[in-house]
């Protein structure tokens, strides 16, 4: 490898990483934030567990961004190669929102649950990401799937064992953390 492919691949290494990780701290905010709502009940200790929840969420993202911003600035421009997100992605992109929106609209209309609108989620998003890991090589994304889909899993248990807003704490709000995880992962070094 010559030393003007080895910054390339570096740039867009770095490129990479650092939107994965920015959408992945966009998204696990809006997970936590969403879902903690459900947590904080009629108040009390709920309320309190939710916003002290939702400014470690706002911190970890902003913390993410900072990161990732600083990332981009050093891996300088990546080459005019072509883009990863090709016709695959986009295909796999439509196919993941009309799975949750039909997959939604199951749960909450048919089955009359909308509260587990947010495990049928957190389950299509899991998934998609086994798809990502061949996508873009990038192995991780086997993990990252598993641990959302055991998020849903387990808020589907959870509600079946009745526990309250069980679907929201480990399909919404855990879900929420495990990519929060992921995006400062991804701008580590």
């Amino acid at each position: 490898m010559t030393t003007d492919t080895a910054q390339v691949d570096r740039a867009a290494d770095g490129h990479g990483r650092a939107i994965g990780s920015l959408i992945a701290a966009g998204f696990g905010l809006t997970y936590v934030i969403v879902n903690s709502a459900m947590l904080a009940g009629s108040g009390g200790a709920g309320s309190v567990f939710r916003w002290v929840v939702v400014v470690a969420a706002v911190l970890a993202a902003l913390l993410i961004a900072i990161r990732a911003m600083r990332l981009l600035a050093r891996a300088g421009r990546p080459s005019g190669g072509r883009s990863p997100f090709g016709r695959a992605f986009v295909l796999l992109t439509v196919v993941e929102v009309l799975a949750i929106f039909v997959g939604v609209r199951f749960v909450a209309g048919v089955l009359g649950r909308p509260d587990l609108g947010v495990v049928w989620v957190t389950l299509v998003v899991g998934l998609h990401f086994f798809v990502l890991a061949r996508l873009f090589g990038v192995r991780a994304f086997h993990l990252l799937g598993a641990l959302l889909v055991t998020c849903a899993v387990l808020g589907w248990v959870l509600d079946l064992l009745t526990v309250p807003a069980g679907s929201a704490l480990a399909g919404g709000v855990a879900a929420g953390a495990v990519l929060l995880a992921f995006g400062f992962w991804g701008v580590r070094r």
